[in-house]
């Protein structure tokens, strides 16, 4: 029996809490800000509007909101003027195989006029480049510098680095180790 008046008692005191609580102090005017605030930033307005809220008149709530909401409905806003570029929209929608036969129609008939590639001999080693010298290579490359020759009947064409092996017995070359 006493658990039963104790929850009827519970039940009734948070009742009376939940009629008692309001509101913190202020939330009603921050309510009233924030919206002014917000639609000052998001709807341009011609002009900076004297301030809505002002705290040492006391007005009832409901006066304030009424007042912030006509002001709100009936001041000029600002409309920038109509773009003056107006893009060209495209209302159908093209055919792509259309458009991907015909392209690939282009590249056969380009594939069918390019002109061979004609290959160019080129020569690795020219006597019109110098060979790569360090510092540290000078003193190797004055001591190995030596003649080798050997002979044959037909000149070869420059005298790049070719081993001994390549070369046959009637052979004339000069190179350079």
């Amino acid at each position: 029996m006493t658990a039963e008046i104790r929850a009827q008692t519970k039940s009734q005191r948070t009742i009376e809490l939940l009629l008692q609580s309001r509101e913190p102090f202020g939330m009603k005017d921050h309510e009233i800000r924030s919206h002014v605030q917000y639609r000052i930033r998001h709807y341009p307005t011609c002009y900076s509007p004297k301030p809505t809220f002002q705290p040492h008149i006391t007005k009832s709530d409901h006066e304030i909101r009424s007042h912030v909401q006509y002001r709100i409905r009936h001041y000029p806003t600002c409309y920038s003027p109509k773009p003056t570029f107006q893009p060209h929209i495209t209302k159908s929608v093209p055919d792509f195989r259309a458009l991907q036969l015909e392209f690939e129609s282009h590249l056969h008939n380009a594939r069918k006029s390019r002109p061979s590639t004609v290959v160019q001999p080129f020569h690795f080693h020219n006597s019109q480049f110098s060979k790569h010298y360090c510092e540290n290579m000078k003193t190797y490359q004055r001591r190995s510098k030596h003649k080798i020759t050997a002979t044959k009947t037909t000149k070869l064409s420059s005298p790049a680095k070719t081993s001994s092996s390549r070369l046959s017995s009637n052979t004339s070359a000069t190179f350079i180790v």
